[in-house]
């Protein structure tokens, strides 16, 4: 979403982490990133590395939640109530094990 979309991918993450923070009460947010992604954005764009970095240290200051990076994401989701983000493998393994699954969408 981000290298595609750049500027509308950060300002939909923006408006999801005001949303994340007015429900913190009721939320425990895990974002799941694949380790290689930060290096990754790095080396194809690194105005967009250097903008998704400033988005995670925002995600941290405000004490969101926890950030794992790791390449075993399915992990992470077989511990999660929900998941929220990106279309990708992860969605076929949520509905299979009747996870509710939230695709994100730069456009709404």
């Amino acid at each position: 979403m981000l290298l595609s979309k750049e500027e509308k991918g950060f300002e939909k993450i923006r408006r999801c982490l005001d949303i994340f923070e007015e429900n913190r009460d009721s939320l425990t947010i895990v974002w799941g990133l694949p380790a290689s992604q930060r290096k990754d954005l790095a080396l194809l764009n690194p105005n967009v590395a250097e903008g998704f970095d400033t988005l995670l240290d925002d995600f941290r200051k405000r004490g969101l939640g926890e950030i794992i990076e790791t390449e075993d994401l399915l992990t992470v989701l077989t511990g999660c109530d929900a998941y929220y983000g990106d279309a990708s493998e992860l969605t076929y393994y949520a509905k299979k094990d009747h996870i509710p699954v939230m695709i994100a969408d730069v456009e709404l």
